[in-house]
């Protein structure tokens, strides 16, 4: 495995267009790559990550000649069959798996050379024996004014009167959105999701949802998010790649262009959706 400039990963942590919705949007489109309006933040290309079967003793390929690139800002969504290996890909470009062969190459960097990069986990996976702004300083030790900071996303995220509680006195949904904040709170440049809202009553969902795609609008980082979700991916994403059963590879790749501003609107979302369903359908029979 070779890696231009090893990721900076907190393993516990966790731009609208100018334009006006018109009859026009949604717009879905094929595309082979992001608009090369800049420097890509990101370039992956796996050539080949594979696991050992404990049982058999044979080796299992999860991932093979995977590529594509992520911009400055832009939110990626990875759909995929269960076990195809949406969450290794994640580890890979985490650095949590360094076994493969392939390439990662960063261009945006900090100042001591490495991206700041964010992880949300499916599972929240908050201390329970910290409060919850605890649980978010972890994450800023040694950062002056990180009071001021965790505050600001507590507030954001609606949870400043339970900053104090302990985090296993709080609901799933609330537990979900002290792990956005803890993320959030190392201003990533790239934040990594493994099907965060997953499990969730409908209404928190989309609650989390709103909640990110409003963080992400003042900050703007590059997320890639994994999903099963196709809507939650046609809500959330500026692009959605496709995976194949293992391997695992890109078999198609479609951008959703519905301005972030207009995001929280259901009916542009769903006539988004409907056109993606389509093509979703026929890549899994």
């Amino acid at each position: 495995m070779r890696s231009s400039n090893h990721s900076s990963v907190s393993p516990i942590a966790g731009g609208a267009e100018p334009s006006t919705p018109g009859p026009e949007w949604p717009r879905l489109v094929d595309t082979e790559a992001p608009p090369a309006c800049c420097l890509p933040l990101l370039e992956v290309e796996i050539a080949h990550k594979g696991f050992r079967d404990p049982k058999r003793g044979e080796h299992r390929v999860v991932l093979e000649q995977l590529s594509f690139s992520l911009q400055p800002g832009e939110l990626v969504a990875i759909l995929g069959p269960s076990g195809c290996g949406k969450t290794t890909l994640l580890q890979l470009i985490a650095g949590l798996d360094r076994g493969f062969q392939g390439d990662l190459r960063w261009n945006g960097q900090t100042e001591d050379g490495h991206p700041r990069l964010g992880y949300v986990f499916q599972n929240p996976r908050l201390l329970p024996w910290l409060s919850l702004r605890k649980n978010i300083e972890l994450v800023l030790d040694g950062q002056s004014h990180k009071r001021r900071r965790v505050d600001d996303l507590l507030e954001a995220m609606g949870l400043i009167d339970f900053a104090d509680m302990h985090a296993n006195r709080l609901s799933v949904g609330m537990q979900r959105r002290g792990a956005l904040a803890r993320a959030f709170a190392i201003q990533p440049q790239l934040l990594l999701m493994d099907e965060p809202f997953v499990s969730l009553d409908a209404p928190t969902a989309r609650q989390l949802r709103l909640l990110l795609l409003d963080i992400c609008g003042r900050t703007r980082p590059s997320v890639l998010f994994v999903t099963h979700d196709l809507r939650e991916a046609t809500m959330l994403a500026d692009r959605i790649l496709f995976l194949s059963t293992s391997p695992a590879r890109i078999t198609s790749e479609v951008a959703v262009r519905i301005p972030r501003e207009s995001r929280q609107r259901e009916d542009l979302v769903e006539r988004a959706y409907a056109a993606v369903a389509s093509r979703f359908s026929g890549l899994y029979p």
